[in-house]
């Protein structure tokens, strides 16, 4: 009994860690974007529409977006996948049981089976171009019929200045060509201040 209790002690004082430390990710992000709450709130506010039974976070991160989500879609199944256990274990801590965490990086295999949405905040314009171009394609094929792609991101514009410039951020239409060339239909919902969450359907 005693070695459970320490055990569960433990477990305690490490879920807590990790929630501090998504707190703490968190403050550190709307410290940088400003704007960070209302991309997240526009991101959700894209999905409506669609019947939703299967969800796909690429890149979750400490699973900001993927909690938002499962909030708006309980009964959902979610699979979300980032390449650093780190984050993923930071996720654990805030998102429900039934949510699947992979390690994996995104130019990988998608996971198997078609998604109602797949859902991307902060990592698609992270990747290196190629990375991006590749994506899209594979992002189509795993669409379900009538399902969507939501992406919320940084998008290059010439209040973005420097920092767009270093990382190659496409731009707002750049970014909708590459989902084109994908051979997906892309549609700009929102874009403030150098962001943007853009759908796309098959």
């Amino acid at each position: 009994m005693v070695t459970e209790d320490l055990g569960r002690d433990h477990y305690i004082q490490v879920m807590s860690e990790y929630r501090d430390a998504s707190a703490a990710y968190l403050e550190t992000i709307r410290r940088e974007l400003p704007l960070y709450d209302r991309l997240q709130d526009e991101l959700i506010k894209a999905t409506y529409g669609v019947a939703v039974r299967r969800i796909l976070d690429l890149g979750c991160g400490t699973g900001e977006t993927s909690r938002r989500a499962l909030e708006a879609y309980p009964d959902a199944e979610l699979i979300a996948i980032d390449p650093s256990q780190d984050m993923l274990q930071i996720a654990r801590a805030v998102l429900p049981e039934h949510a699947q965490l992979r390690l994996g990086y995104l130019d990988e295999p998608l996971p198997k089976g078609s998604f109602d949405l797949i859902l991307s905040a902060l990592t698609i314009q992270a990747l290196p171009p190629h990375q991006r171009a590749d994506l899209f394609p594979r992002v189509r094929r795993a669409l379900a019929p009538r399902g969507r792609l939501v992406v919320a991101d940084l998008v290059a514009t010439d209040a973005a200045g420097r920092a767009a410039a270093v990382h190659r951020t496409d731009s707002l239409a750049g970014l909708q060509g590459r989902m084109r060339d994908g051979g997906l239909v892309p549609a700009v919902v929102w874009a403030e201040s150098g962001l943007a969450v853009v759908t796309a359907t098959a």
